[in-house]
């Protein structure tokens, strides 16, 4: 008769540790970790990790994926007619060309863009989000409002705020097609 299994130590990840017991598993097996190393970049993946753990089940209850949501966003927010080129899509969001032609095709597929020759360029086509693409983008980016407020209520007003600027300006930094004026140069 064989014994039950031995029962598995939690790793962190599954126990939550929370921002002090990580600081302080740091402390203890890896000495200098907070002066050495890109601590910062790494919080910001684990914060992307969990905001992605939140928003994307909500994305995924419009019918379209994180991936489409982003197509989707990218095109309303360029405006009237809601039109991109692949190519200006795919810069926009840091996908591949062939990651795009994957959302795209499922997209197209669930009438949420068109496809249309591009008058500037009879090589290629635009892409346009339809009426029910800006319904279903517009649905979804207000649940996602009301998400980020329920993830941010402990923050104060002032908090909030200060928090938009330093990602802005984060962003800014880190977008080579940002204005110079957000960007550093020759590392300074």
């Amino acid at each position: 008769m064989k014994a039950p299994p031995a029962k598995r130590a939690s790793r962190p990840r599954e126990r939550g540790l929370t921002r002090e017991q990580w600081r302080q598993l740091g402390v203890r097996h890896w000495p200098g970790i907070y002066e050495k190393a890109a601590v910062l970049c790494w919080k910001f993946m684990v914060i992307a990790e969990r905001v992605h753990a939140i928003l994307d089940p909500e994305v995924i209850r419009y019918g379209i994926q994180p991936g489409d949501f982003e197509v989707l966003v990218t095109l309303r927010i360029h405006g009237a007619p809601y039109q991109l080129s692949p190519t200006a899509i795919y810069r926009a969001r840091c996908l591949s060309s062939g990651g795009l032609t994957k959302i795209l095709h499922r997209l197209k597929g669930a009438q949420l863009v068109a496809r249309l020759a591009d008058p500037g360029d009879r090589r290629s086509q635009l892409v346009r989000l339809t009426a029910k693409g800006k319904r279903v983008v517009e649905k979804a980016m207000e649940q996602m409002g009301r998400l980020e407020k329920d993830m941010l209520r402990d923050l104060s007003g002032a908090e909030r705020r200060r928090l938009g600027e330093l990602t802005d300006r984060l962003m800014s930094i880190l977008d080579p097609a940002a204005p110079a004026a957000g960007r550093r140069t020759n590392g300074r």
